[in-house]
Formats: structure tokens, sequence, C-alpha cells
């Protein structure tokens, strides 16, 4: 007497189809995650206006066509292109996060008094000019 029986090809087909639903709905989750990451930070572009040397890296004032914002580059965070960030004239390109500071650079005793700017770089890409 057989309480239960299953049909060999029924039943490969049936874990067939649940492995591939598994692994398309892992990467389509996957693939949400990476968009919401590449999405993270405040896009900001421009020409560099003004350019201020601070102990722990530099701020920029970042003009036009996007609204003026003053954002703080620190040493060793990601630059790429042309690496034009230090003098004004070049182009920038990036994300911003909205809390920096810039510790002064040219105060008595240096690199202690804070200025808090608007916004920190999370990715910043440069013009060639």
């Amino acid at each position: 007497m057989k309480l239960f029986s299953v049909n060999k090809p029924k039943f490969t087909l049936l874990a067939a189809l649940v492995i591939a639903l598994g692994l398309i709905s892992l990467a389509v989750w996957r693939g949400s995650t990476r968009q919401a990451e590449a999405q993270a930070g405040v896009p900001f572009c421009g020409p560099i206006l003004y350019v201020t040397y601070c102990c722990n890296g530099v701020m920029l004032t970042v003009g036009p066509p996007r609204e003026v914002a003053t954002l703080m580059w620190y040493w060793g965070s990601p630059l790429w292109a042309y690496y034009n960030i230090f003098e004004p004239g070049p182009w920038v390109l990036g994300t911003y996060a909205p809390v920096g500071e810039c510790q002064w650079l040219y105060a008595f005793p240096p690199c202690v008094y804070p200025v808090v700017t608007t916004g920190s770089t999370i990715l910043i890409g440069t013009s060639g000019l």
C-alpha cells in the first residue's frame, strides 16, 4: 500500500522551477540594493569658485548651474579624472553628504577651530581644465 507517490518528471520540473524563481528573485533583490547604494548622496556640479585649504582636507565652493555649495573634500577621499580640485576653475561633478567640517589651517593654534560646511563629498571627479 502506497500512501505517497512522486512522479519523477513532474517533481524534477517543479524543483527546477522553484530553484529558478529563487535565483531570479535573489538577483532582483541584489540589483535593487545596488541601485539604492548608487543613489546615495546629493548630486552637485559646476566650476570651483573658491578653494580653502584645511588641516583635514580642502573646502570647495562650487558654483552654478546648480545651487552654490560649500563642500569639504577630506584627504584620502575618492577623487577621479584629472584631480584638479586644488585651484579655482575646473568643473567638478559628484555627490555629497549634508555634513562636513573644515579645521582651519591659518589660525592660532592651527587645526583646532572647526567651521561646519554645507557638505562633504562622497564622490568627486574633475575636468581637465
